[in-house]
């Protein structure tokens, strides 16, 4: 689909918004994946915004 534009979210913006949902499958998922996502924002956006204590 050349010229095309899709929008698409910023990595940080998916995060907090998992953080901010609160579901377990959510939290699952950013404790399992946190050191990828890191790394990642490292190279993309901020540092990962931190998550709130239980």
């Amino acid at each position: 689909m050349s010229g095309v534009e899709v929008p698409t979210a910023r990595l940080t913006h998916i995060i907090e918004s998992k953080q901010a949902a609160g579901r377990q499958k959510d939290q699952m998922f950013l404790t399992a994946h946190q050191d990828v996502l890191e790394q990642l924002l490292t190279k993309l956006d901020p540092p990962l915004p931190k998550r709130p204590a239980d």
